[in-house]
């Protein structure tokens, strides 16, 4: 039991242990029966009232305090709900750089440098977004291949281009890589489609 429930229970015991008192007084008519009048009846009741004020006023400046404090432990597990989050679509971009890099390796010792080109454009995407730190072997690897061939097919086109509009939205794009990497997309653009 936390000590607020225990707190709040003494209270009530001890409020209950009062009125039984009271009671027991007024039956046994310890003070006597006085005539009350309007003013000490007006007085007793502000008096009483005042008390209960500064009570309820004392529990809602508790209760703020409170409240700030779980205010702070929300935040804190929204940051780290949020860190989380950042880093799982971390590792989900490394798990697909590596897909991406396996695949193309594949096409590539098949001599389908097309699709190779296509799979390392898009492992170099998710580079990006994973921020790996060297991204010098992607474009190498693209001047590379683009001269092993002539035509594209026209899904890895669209992968390539739909994969260039994403790159070129990134901060490495315009700080690192930009001119050499147009020229490569450029060319790859330029190459006609496999029927």
């Amino acid at each position: 039991m936390s000590k607020k429930v225990e707190s709040a229970h003494i209270c009530a015991y001890i409020a209950l242990m009062l009125v039984i008192v009271l009671m027991i007084l007024w039956a046994c008519n310890v003070g006597g029966f006085t005539v009350v009048s309007l003013d000490s009846f007006v007085g007793v009741i502000v008096a009483l009232l005042a008390i209960l004020i500064t009570f309820v006023v004392g529990w809602q400046i508790h209760n703020t305090m409170e409240l700030k404090e779980k205010i702070k432990k929300i935040k804190s597990l929204e940051d780290y709900i949020n860190n989380s989050h950042k880093l799982y679509v971390q590792i989900s971009h490394n798990n697909q750089v590596g897909i991406s890099l396996n695949s193309a390796i594949l096409w590539e010792a098949k001599n389908e440098y097309a699709a190779a080109f296509a799979m390392y454009h898009n492992a170099f995407y998710n580079a990006i977004k994973a921020n790996t730190p060297d991204l010098n072997f992607y474009i190498i690897t693209f001047e590379r291949l683009l001269p092993l061939f002539e035509e594209i097919g026209k899904s890895q086109r669209e992968m390539i281009s739909r994969d260039s509009a994403s790159i070129k939205e990134t901060d490495a794009y315009e700080r690192y890589f930009r001119e050499k990497y147009d020229e490569i997309i450029s060319a790859v653009m330029h190459k006609s489609v496999r029927k």
